[in-house]
């Protein structure tokens, strides 16, 4: 089951590569055509505003950059879920989520997320602007992952913690405090 949220056409921002293939292989599935645009000329060029788009761009700060130039320019966003979300006016454009992603309906999403299958985002969480959720990830209840965040597989936030902004959280990282200081990198408690 495949739900896209916005009118196209649709247009994602991306070098050519493995996530841009899996989202025009799902759109391909029921009959979307999706556009490419290299995110160094969606950078210098003038935007098409008849255009919806996503950002498929998986390295920081550049991610980051197309998403101030989304903003900057008030262009549409799209989203596209290989699962199902009981809330979609929790979700904000620009999300593309893969299958077997568990959003639970109080859950928040916002602009420009991605999340890979086997994820789960517990009741009362948000997940900040542009934050990349590898596989397998774990979000426990009432957690504010900030925006611009990486979380590697597997990794796992316990409930009711607060994730300062251009955080790193490396793979199989269990994380038991708050990070506050942005542009942290966490892998202190690894398991095994």
């Amino acid at each position: 089951m495949f739900t896209i949220v916005g009118g196209g056409p649709y247009c994602a921002i991306s070098f050519d590569g493995a996530t841009f293939d899996d989202l025009q292989f799902y759109m391909d599935q029921d009959g979307y055509k999706l556009s490419r645009l290299d995110p160094n000329e969606f950078l210098l060029s003038e935007p098409d505003r008849d255009m919806q788009y996503i950002n498929l761009v998986t390295r920081f700060p550049l991610r980051e950059e197309i998403c101030r130039h989304l903003d900057t320019n008030s262009l549409d966003r799209f989203s596209f879920f290989c699962c199902y979300v009981p809330q979609l006016k929790n979700i904000a454009g620009g999300v593309f989520l893969y299958p077997e992603v568990c959003i639970y309906p109080s859950a928040k999403i916002e602009s420009d997320v991605i999340i890979h299958a086997q994820t789960g985002v517990a009741h009362g969480s948000v997940i900040g602007q542009g934050s990349y959720l590898s596989g397998g990830v774990g979000v426990a209840g009432n957690v504010k992952l900030g925006k611009f965040c990486w979380m590697g597989m597997k990794a796992v936030l316990l409930d009711h913690l607060s994730i300062a902004d251009h955080t790193t959280i490396n793979s199989r990282t269990l994380v038991i405090k708050d990070i506050v200081e942005e542009y942290s990198i966490y892998n202190k408690h690894v398991v095994k």
